[in-house]
């Protein structure tokens, strides 16, 4: 499931998993996750009936509403966070590494360490 793996990304920092498990996006999250796995249980429950078959998928709909809405509400919470910007950069999280390349894409030669714009 794909929220399993965002859920694991966001986890290796504090800041980025805080707003998965706290606030709107938070309960939005659990919530998505409970849907999910309603659905997932409805859908391979013994002798379906009709009504089982039409829950499931509109469990299985709402799960998956609620995951986009709480990844958007998170990455507002994120962005509005500093420390969730800049602590995994100074961790290396997420850092280009630049091997084996002599040029960068405008065909200009890369120098390192790279110029800092103020």
């Amino acid at each position: 499931m794909a929220g399993v793996a965002v859920q694991h990304d966001a986890s290796r920092v504090e800041a980025l998993e805080r707003p998965l498990t706290h606030g709107r996006s938070g309960t939005l999250w659990k919530a998505s996750k409970l849907c999910s796995a309603a659905s997932l249980v409805l859908g391979v429950w013994p002798g379906q009936r009709k009504w089982m078959k039409v829950a499931g998928a509109l469990l299985g709909t709402a799960g998956a509403v609620l995951t986009r809405f709480a990844v958007f509400h998170a990455g507002k919470a994120s962005a509005s966070d500093p420390q969730a910007t800049f602590q995994p950069q100074r961790q290396g999280l997420g850092a280009a590494e630049v091997t084996g390349h002599e040029r960068a894409s405008d065909g200009k030669p890369f120098s390192f360490p790279l110029p800092v714009l103020r």
